[in-house]
């Protein structure tokens, strides 16, 4: 080898050899201890030391009311208070001719119709008076009342009776009495509607019920046996209380009427108009 060549090698190597002299291995800190104050990183850079995400302020709206909730009104002096709401005038008494009762909370009149009061006639303290119906007509007709009225109600009794050659026989064991109904009406007038026979509710039986009344009802008039035997021969293909010659009429009508007086006490009053049997 070229004496040169020599010579440039081992400078070469000997540079290599002091680098690697002078090389030393990095130390290491060792575990980091928990509570070890020279472990902890203080900065005191302010920049660095700030939040780097806004606060979160979320508009979070307020539930909507549910659709059956009604929000509660505030009362303030300023709120204007409801007009009162007027009040009917009370019906005047009625003037005319026919059934009339007068108490002292209501005047009650029927026109047209005849019919004899039983008992004291002054009904100032009474609570109902009891009528025998003479004549007139009620179906059709209208009653009519006085003062501050909420409500008239009708009820009545109806009966099977018998009319036949032999004669007309009330069956007493064939009654039926119905429920208060309230009558269509104000103003002081209600019309009275529902007493057409063909309207009335009664009392259902066969053909042995039927004959058993009719022996009862003769007995109760100490009929001889001749003459009971005629109206039971009147009904021997009767087979239902509503067949000829058997029919259904009234016996007893009832009215009440309903209201409150001049210091707003409540009363109630009841008429009867019985039919002689």
């Amino acid at each position: 080898m070229h004496k040169h060549n020599w010579v440039f090698l081992l400078i070469l190597s000997s540079a290599i050899f002091f680098i690697s002299c002078n090389d030393k291995p990095v130390a290491t800190k060792g575990a980091i201890v928990l509570g070890d104050s020279s472990n902890i990183v203080t900065e005191k850079d302010a920049s660095l030391l700030q939040d780097q995400v806004e606060d979160l302020k979320p508009q979070i709206p307020a539930p909507a009311p549910h659709k059956d909730t009604q929000a509660t009104p505030i009362v303030t002096k300023d709120t204007a208070k409801p007009a009162p709401v007027a009040q009917a005038a009370p019906a005047p008494a009625p003037s005319g001719t026919g059934l009339k009762a007068d108490f002292t909370e209501v005047s009650i009149l029927i026109p047209n119709v005849v019919a004899k009061q039983a008992g004291n006639p002054n009904l100032s303290n009474a609570n109902g008076a009891v009528y025998s119906y003479e004549s007139g007509q009620f179906q059709g007709n209208v009653l009519r009342a006085s003062g501050n009225i909420s409500k008239v109600s009708m009820r009545y009794q109806s009966i099977i009776v018998l009319k036949c050659d032999a004669g007309t026989l009330p069956l007493d064991k064939l009654t039926t009495t119905t429920s208060w109904e309230p009558l269509k009406g104000g103003n002081g007038a209600w019309p009275i509607t529902g007493l057409q026979e063909s309207q009335l509710d009664y009392e259902e039986g066969n053909g042995n019920e039927i004959k058993r009344a009719i022996q009862v009802a003769c007995q109760k008039r100490r009929f001889s046996y001749n003459k009971t035997q005629e109206f039971l021969q009147a009904v021997k293909h009767v087979k239902a209380t509503n067949q000829r010659p058997l029919i259904i009429s009234i016996r007893s009508l009832m009215w009440k009427v309903d209201g409150k007086d001049n210091q707003g006490k409540l009363f109630s009053k009841q008429l009867r108009v019985d039919y002689p049997m």
